[in-house]
Order: C-alpha cells, then sequence, then structure tokens
C-alpha cells in the first residue's frame, strides 16, 4: 500500500497535468484585448479566454456584473474550508487557486478542441503587479504578452464606454454624461480613474516584461496599422501556426466585430465605437492631456509614445 505523498511534495501530486494556461496577454482595460481576444479564438488551434484569474479584488455594486477574482474566492474559502491537518495552508490554498484556473483551462481545451489556450487579462484597479506576481508563480514559463495602448486613447475610450454605462443604466448623474457624450467632453474622476489603471498596469507590465522568458510587447497602434503582420508574430510567439493569420485577422476586423461598420466610423453607443488610433486630439483638452503626459510620461517613452502635450 502506497504511503501519502509527504508535506514537500503535495504540490507536485496535485497537479501531474501541464499548466493549462500556455499564454497571457496582459494590458489596462480598453486597450485592444477583446479585439485580440476574438482575434487569437478564430485561429483553429488557439482559444483565448478571460476567467478573472488573479488579484484580490471584490467589487458587489459594479453595474454591468459582480466583479470577482478566483484568488478572492478562494482567500474567502480560508474561513470555513481547511486544508488536512499537518499541510502548510498558503500552500494548500496557492494549489487550490492554480488548480482552480486549470480546471477552466482543460475545460475549454477539451470542449473546444484547440490545444492552446491562454487568457486575456485586464487586472482590476491596484491589483496589477500582484496579478503579475501569481501568474509568475503559476507558470513561469508562461508566454508573456504585455498588449500596451496610448493612455490617452485608453482613457478616452474607457470614458466613453463607462458614460454609456452609467447614462443606460439610471445614474443619478445621467444627464452629464449624456452630454459629455454629445459634445465629446471626458468627465475628470473618469479620467483620473483610468490613467490610474493604466499606470498600474504599465509599469506592471514593464516589470514583467523583463521578469518572464518569454515576452513580447505588442502596441495596438501597430496591430491596427499591420494587422497581418502583427497577428503572424503574435501567433509564431503563443505557439500556434502563423500561416492562419489572414483568417484571424478577416474574422476579428472592426467590420465584423462592429457589424458592418468600416475603421473610423463611429458609433459611441457601441463596445467597438471608432477602431482607430489618436482619437484622444478630439476629446481631450490641453490641461487634459498636460496632466496625463506628466503622470504617464516616462511609460510612454518607454513604449514608444510620443508625449504631445497639445489636445
Amino acid at each position: 500500500m502506497n504511503s501519502p505523498a509527504p508535506t514537500s511534495q503535495i504540490g507536485e501530486a496535485m497537479h501531474p497535468a501541464p499548466r493549462a494556461m500556455r499564454y497571457a496577454v496582459f494590458a489596462s482595460p480598453k486597450s485592444g484585448t477583446t479585439w485580440v481576444q476574438r482575434l487569437l479564438s478564430a485561429h483553429p488551434q488557439v482559444h483565448c479566454a478571460e476567467s478573472r484569474a488573479f488579484g484580490r479584488y471584490f467589487d458587489p455594486h459594479n453595474p454591468t456584473a459582480v466583479h470577482l477574482s478566483i484568488e478572492q474566492l478562494v482567500h474567502t474559502m480560508r474561513a470555513y474550508y481547511h486544508p488536512p491537518a499537518g499541510i502548510d495552508p498558503d500552500r494548500f490554498y496557492d494549489d487550490m487557486l492554480f488548480n482552480m484556473v486549470d480546471a477552466i483551462g482543460h475545460t475549454a481545451t477539451r470542449a473546444s478542441g484547440k490545444p492552446v489556450y491562454g487568457e486575456k487579462i485586464t487586472p482590476f484597479r491596484g491589483t496589477a503587479g500582484a496579478v503579475i506576481d501569481r501568474l509568475h508563480a503559476y507558470k513561469p514559463e508562461l508566454r508573456f504578452v504585455h498588449l500596451v495602448r496610448d493612455p490617452r486613447d485608453v482613457i478616452v475610450s474607457g470614458f466613453v464606454h463607462q458614460a454609456n454605462i452609467r447614462t443606460n443604466s439610471g445614474h443619478p448623474q445621467a444627464d452629464h454624461y449624456r452630454d459629455c457624450l454629445k459634445q465629446q467632453i471626458v468627465d475628470n474622476d473618469i479620467l483620473d480613474a483610468a490613467l490610474d489603471i493604466w499606470l498600474d498596469c504599465a509599469s506592471a507590465a514593464s516589470k514583467g516584461l523583463d521578469r518572464f522568458d518569454h515576452a513580447m510587447m505588442l502596441r495596438y497602434e501597430d496591430l491596427l496599422a499591420d494587422p497581418r503582420a502583427h497577428s503572424a508574430r503574435l501567433l509564431n510567439f503563443i505557439g500556434a501556426e502563423a500561416a492562419d493569420a489572414d483568417r484571424c485577422v478577416e474574422r476579428a476586423s472592426f467590420r465584423a466585430l462592429s457589424g458592418g461598420r468600416d475603421e473610423g466610423e463611429e458609433d459611441r453607443a457601441s463596445f467597438f465605437r471608432k477602431g482607430v488610433a489618436g482619437d484622444w486630439v478630439n476629446w481631450l483638452s490641453a490641461d487634459q492631456t498636460a496632466r496625463i503626459v506628466d503622470q504617464a510620461s516616462s511609460l510612454m517613452i518607454e513604449f514608444g509614445y510620443a508625449v504631445e502635450v497639445q489636445a
């Protein structure tokens, strides 16, 4: 009769299968992650999902859906689900978290028949550094992709998205946000929140590019300018056939995602609003642009963005 695995081996015993997640696309929200997710999932070998795995975060009041990470769920379970006697609790709950993430990934892989599974990750506010730490602990050999977009466009896109939600959900200031949308004015409170999230994500991703052995940066603007070349580069990086890049680009084109509109043809009520770069010049004031650049210039320069301050 075999003896139980020693405590020092419990982690290895609990997850003999390879980690489910092969790659992660890490970005600030409104950086093009949904576009990239659809593009990758159009490939016959690739599935790109979103489980909100890492980062301790819970917000039951978010208007579109409860915000809850799997890590926060596991942390909550500590109050009533206890490990077997003699097992280190921290190690046990780490195993539980990582195995939950794997269960989701392996289930998706079996269902889709696609062997290259990964996730898009847009960390909840204030959790980006912790997400990188957890992601690295989960799988150091992960293929790490940092998708980055000019923070000025991220802020405008994020504002329009939030203003639409608040206008349509009975927010007390719905009329204010409706007027902002009509006049192309970005509310300063939402600007500050979106900038804070971008800075958190960009700073964490900068460290992630150095931390993971397999890492690449992909700029939204470059993908927009030459989707075929950069899609092929991305597919090759995550271990999929780059020859299928044309198919992916076509199925995830702005026309396909927006329901028939061309890039630049705006629908402010749509999640896929305009599909262009540089639209911030039509929305941000000179003072707002200067404030963004003042806080984000070092990261903007690192990622190849000019730091003009005139809107």
